[in-house]
């Protein structure tokens, strides 16, 4: 193991990665499962020592799930914190993954959304009860009115999900501008009674961003990258993707057709509720300052030295709240961030005064079980047993089977055009239009033109925000899908005759 001041690196580095999947590939099967599952019970059952057992843990699942690069912070209040990357930032350069390469950290920035909320609070111009319909007031429509920024906070304004795609994304115009996404939600209309339903929604952090820049006179990424940033002592923590390539940054990463690849789908989420990219050394600095505020080398001065006693299950200020079973019943904050090629995890547990980040560059979904076996096994406690995701959590499976059912509705519709058009010619179809008969042919091809235009045409659910292979398979199932109803609607034109 490497020591660098109070990072250790260790895992699966360049050096080591080779040979590890070398073994793999020269032994045969049955040895290859006997080798993993005397791994699996040394980490399980704690022949190792503390740090080789999380290097053979995270390595395992890499080695499992296919993920090419992952960094893990790990923050124990009376040990010295320990940061290590593990594998590679990109598969086509094979350059290592360090513990200083920027990673997307999607749905995790709403938790800094949310301490430069506190900063603006802080100044005097508002509080959290203050409502938004005065901060902003575009949205000054009745539904509006009971709500405030404490409500955006807690994912309790009544917007959805399906709300978030009003603001603009992946390239199109105004999708970093604040004041389009406010204007844009100006069309929602949240559900009634909202801050007694917690639903979560990007599209309330987009807020909070928008009323972050309006009261500081800055545009929100600057405040972040002045006022944030830099006062959590973080150095490589970014809102510019140039400024994360000069750094570095991984590469996103996404299973395409059976292998594991560079992704390039071009969603990445919104200001507010994603776009920060930070390293894993910068992510040790801040489960620090979040963990002991005023022990920390950070000087944002906006929380209490236990600041976390006074949220409010299930969410707040960012962070999910909850007393697991995991954890023996105590408090735990965390949050997962979620983006086509990219998967990360934080967990807090602090009233033990321990924290774990993990930054992965697959959307694989083991971020967070990483991250929960991890801060669960710092008191010596067993780690979980490795595990390989399920297949269902990866889109190219889906897109796979888009595709077979494509072709199934495909061949369906050829077999079914080519049954009428003999029995046609034969003389056992006739055309007849009765109202029935019309009616229902009209519905199914209402409902097929439906699909289309849901799909195809709907201005609010932009294909961009799909993964890759499901971006490609899915239209080919949607136009297959209405090709299909259009056969069948004309077949039930021509009833068979009954001469």
């Amino acid at each position: 193991m490497r020591l660098a001041g109070d990072v250790a690196l260790s895992g699966l580095t360049r050096e080591r990665a080779p040979a590890f999947f070398a073994l793999g590939a020269r032994i045969g099967r049955v040895r290859r499962t006997a080798a993993i599952a005397g791994m699996l019970a040394q980490v399980a059952g704690g022949v190792l020592d503390a740090s080789d057992r999380i290097d053979h843990y995270v390595e395992l699942e890499m080695h499992l799930n296919g993920i090419p690069g992952v960094a893990v912070s790990i923050v124990d209040f009376g040990a010295s914190p320990v940061v290590r990357a593990y594998g590679t930032r990109n598969i086509l350069e094979q350059s290592p993954m360090t513990v200083d390469t920027p990673a997307e950290l999607a749905s995790l920035s709403k938790s800094f959304t949310a301490l430069a909320m506190l900063e603006v609070e802080r100044s005097g111009a508002l509080t959290l009860d203050t409502g938004i319909s005065t901060v902003l007031p575009e949205l000054d429509s009745g539904h509006w009115q009971s709500i405030t920024i404490r409500d955006l906070l807690r994912h309790r304004s009544g917007l959805r999900r399906e709300h978030d795609f009003l603001v603009p994304c992946c390239g199109s115009p105004g999708d970093r501008d604040l004041q389009v996404a406010v204007e844009r939600l100006t069309r929602a209309e949240p559900a009634a009674n909202a801050a007694q339903h917690f639903s979560y929604a990007n599209s309330n952090f987009v807020l909070l961003a928008a009323i972050v820049e309006r009261f500081s006179g800055m545009p929100f990424e600057r405040f972040m990258e002045r006022r944030v940033f830099p006062a959590l002592g973080l150095r490589r923590t970014t809102l510019d993707p140039r400024q994360a390539q000069d750094w570095s940054a991984s590469s996103r990463h996404e299973w395409h057709w059976g292998r594991v690849r560079v992704s390039r789908a071009p969603f990445l989420g919104w200001y507010g509720s994603s776009l920060v990219k930070a390293t894993a050394r910068d992510m040790g600095r801040y489960l620090a300052a979040m963990l002991d505020p005023a022990g920390s080398s950070s000087r944002l001065p906006t929380l209490s030295a236990e600041w976390w006693t006074g949220l409010e299950p299930p969410y707040d200020l960012g962070w999910s709240v909850d007393e697991p079973d995991w954890l023996e019943g105590e408090l735990v904050l965390e949050h997962t961030g979620d983006i086509w090629g990219a998967n990360t995890a934080v967990v807090l547990a602090p009233r033990r005064r321990t924290g774990v980040a993990v930054l992965t560059n697959l959307d694989a979904g083991r971020a967070e079980p990483i991250a929960r076996s991890i801060l669960a096994g710092l008191d010596g406690a067993p780690l979980s047993p490795p595990q390989r995701a399920s297949p269902f959590v990866r889109p190219d499976m889906w897109a796979i089977a888009f595709l077979v059912g494509s072709v199934a509705l495909v061949g369906s519709a050829i077999a079914l055009a080519c049954i009428l058009l003999v029995q046609v010619r034969r003389g056992r179809r006739e055309w007849d239009v009765g109202p029935i008969r019309t009616a229902r042919s009209a519905v199914l091809c209402g409902l097929g033109v439906w699909l289309l235009d849901q799909f195809f045409w709907r201005p609010d659910m932009p294909r961009e925000t799909l993964p890759s292979t499901v971006g490609q398979a899915l239209p080919a199932l949607v136009a297959a899908t209405a090709v299909l109803l259009t056969i069948v609607a004309t077949a039930g034109m021509f009833p068979k005759s009954n001469k």
